[in-house]
């Protein structure tokens, strides 16, 4: 329903909102984004155009997000080395 009623003109803003939306993850904002630009693709030829504009917005907004998840146990352990200094000297 909202696809159909987002104006013609609008299409772009919206796309960036999602992107800039914190209630979506990475993920989520990806799949809404790449839904909203198949079904209007046959007659929104600028949104493609633009994809490297939108996927950077992404990219800014939640690209730390992908860090954050694929990288979280080593960030926990560097916090615990941290935390522990005399701890790591000691085990060496």
């Amino acid at each position: 329903m909202l696809r159909s009623a987002c104006p013609y003109d609008k299409r772009f803003s919206f796309l960036l909102a999602i992107c800039e939306a914190t209630e979506f993850k990475f993920g989520r904002a990806l799949d809404l984004i790449l839904d909203f630009i198949e079904v209007w693709s046959s007659g929104t030829k600028h949104l493609q155009s633009q994809a490297k504009e939108l996927f950077a917005s992404l990219f800014e907004h939640k690209g730390a997000e992908l860090f954050d998840e694929q990288f979280s146990n080593v960030a926990k352990r560097i916090h615990q080395l941290s935390d522990e200094p005399d701890r790591v000297y000691r085990r060496a």
